[in-house]
């Protein structure tokens, strides 16, 4: 993943242009360009582009408008296995301590060298079997193995998204809150839930949308 504002730099500078020759290219202001590169001058943080400032700047920078929500990681299509959930998990036990537990609790068997190679990121592909007894012990999503996260955040979890399903099993079941179900079950809510799919099928990163959406 690469920062925006490193992009156009690097861009603007190949093309011996300066902010305002460059601005005018891509249709954006000298300033707005400036901010991209160098962040806001108050803070010193980022500035969240515009879907249309994006789409404006992508051919200017010899990218798709996919290709650039990729680079900047706005669009992912990996799931990489995040190990240090599994120290989080153990909590200062001991593996040994750790795998008896999991089996005291799951009734599965995991070999304690196993979970240590995981755990230091020795073995990067945990197969799904091994992350479904995870999230049964830790009663959480399978997805919260593929993030990094707090002891607040597993708390979080275990609240809002707790394991309800088993990897190989032939209904997947799922709880889904009362407010969420009335809005899927009304029919007038059709072309939201169309919208939400495409967003998803497009893998477009939510932080982003609600950023670009709801911004103050």
């Amino acid at each position: 993943m690469a920062r925006l504002g490193d992009i156009i730099k690097s861009r603007r500078e190949r093309m011996g242009l300066s902010l305002r020759e460059f601005a005018n290219i891509c249709g954006l202001s000298h300033a707005y360009i400036s901010k991209l590169e160098g962040g806001d001058p108050k803070t010193k943080k980022d500035i969240m582009p515009s879907i249309s400032s994006l789409e404006k700047l992508a051919p200017v920078l010899s990218m798709s408008m996919e290709e650039l929500l990729k680079e900047i990681g706005y669009i992912d299509y990996t799931k990489k296995f995040e190990p240090s959930n599994l120290k989080l998990l153990r909590n200062g036990m001991t593996y040994e301590q750790m795998v008896e537990d999991i089996a005291e609790k799951t009734g599965e068997s995991i070999d304690p060298m196993v979970y240590e190679a995981l755990e230091k990121g020795l073995d990067k592909n945990p197969s799904p079997l091994f992350i479904d007894v995870l999230a049964k012990y830790a009663n959480v999503d399978h997805s919260f193995f593929y993030r990094k996260n707090t002891p607040e955040v597993l708390e979080y979890c275990r609240h809002v998204a707790p394991y309800t399903y088993e990897v190989g099993s032939k209904e997947t079941t799922y709880t889904i809150k009362e407010d969420l179900k009335e809005f899927v079950l009304n029919p007038e809510n059709e072309d939201y839930l169309r919208l939400a799919k495409e967003l998803c099928d497009k893998k477009l990163n939510v932080k982003f949308i609600r950023e670009v959406l709801f911004k103050d």
